[in-house]
Formats: structure tokens, sequence, C-alpha cells
């Protein structure tokens, strides 16, 4: 008995000691800046692939259930739809450019938050339209790999005047 009172007390002493409010700040601190550089780069890589059409390569930064929500679409959940919904937004020669404005990340899970410009030239539309808007995105690193599980776009343009009152 004395075995195991002494076993549990040299493993009571040997555990580390609680995080506390500073070592967590200055933990996160250093695991944002990581997780900033590689979500830029991967940003990057989206912006690029999207640019060209590559819907795959595009959901392949998502998680297998990852979403995608934009405004004026449905939710689109899972790879499949979000490679989709890419592909058919290359006919329309769609083009995309983000810039993160803020990162903050805890571990495995990180939230990166920024502003975006679209551009797309609709069917039939003599010349490109642009909407600018923010973007909110929860990532998870999974095996090393940030990946996205929710990516919602919100649209800085003005909602359309409400209908005419009926006469």
């Amino acid at each position: 008995m004395k075995i195991l009172v002494a076993t549990a007390l040299v493993l009571v002493g040997c555990a580390p000691k609680p995080e506390g409010p500073e070592q967590a700040q200055a933990r996160m601190d250093l695991e944002s800046t990581a997780a900033r550089r590689a979500i830029d780069s991967l940003n990057t890589d989206f912006a690029g692939h999207f640019n060209a059409g590559h819907g795959d390569l595009v959901a392949a930064q998502y998680t297998e259930d990852g979403e995608l929500q934009v405004v004026g679409l449905p939710l689109l959940k899972g790879r499949a739809a979000i490679a989709g919904s890419v592909n058919e937004l290359a006919k329309m020669k769609a083009a995309i450019k983000t810039t993160a404005t803020a990162v903050s990340a805890n571990g495995p899970l990180a939230i990166e938050r920024g502003d975006y410009t679209l551009s797309l030239v609709p069917p039939g539309a003599p010349a490109a339209v642009t909407e600018t808007g923010v973007y909110l995105i929860h990532w998870h690193r999974v095996n090393g790999n940030w990946l996205r599980v929710s990516d919602v776009a919100s649209s800085a343009a003005p909602l359309p005047p409400p209908p005419a009152a009926p006469k």
C-alpha cells in the first residue's frame, strides 16, 4: 500500500502545472501566427484553383462534410457540392480575391475572418459584375493539415428595396 501511495504522489508531483492565463495567451499567439502563415498559403492556392475552375482542388481544402454558405445560394455541404458549384461558376469566368484580416488559433482549431472580392460574367451580361464582402472560416487541423469546416461569406451589397405596397 505504501508503494501505491508513494507512486501516486510521485505521479502527481510530476504532472504539469495548469496553464495560466498569460501562458495560454502566449501559446495561442504563437499558434495563431503559425496558423496564419499556413492559412494565407492555402488561401493563395484556393484563389488560384478557384480562378482556374478547378472545383475538385478547391473542394479538397474542405473536410469531407465541409460547408460553404454564400449569399444567394443554398448551403453547399460536402466536397462534391462545393466542387460542382465552383465548376459552374467557372463557366462565368469567376475570379476571387481574399484577404485574411484576422486568424485566431487554439490547438487544432482556427477561425479566419477576412474580405473578399468576386467577379464573374453572368450569361448575357456585357461585362463582369463584381461583389465585395466579408467571410468567416472555421478551420480544423486534421492529420497536420488545415481544412475548412465551415465557410460563410456575406455580401456588402445593399439589400433590394422592399416590394411596393399593394394599391
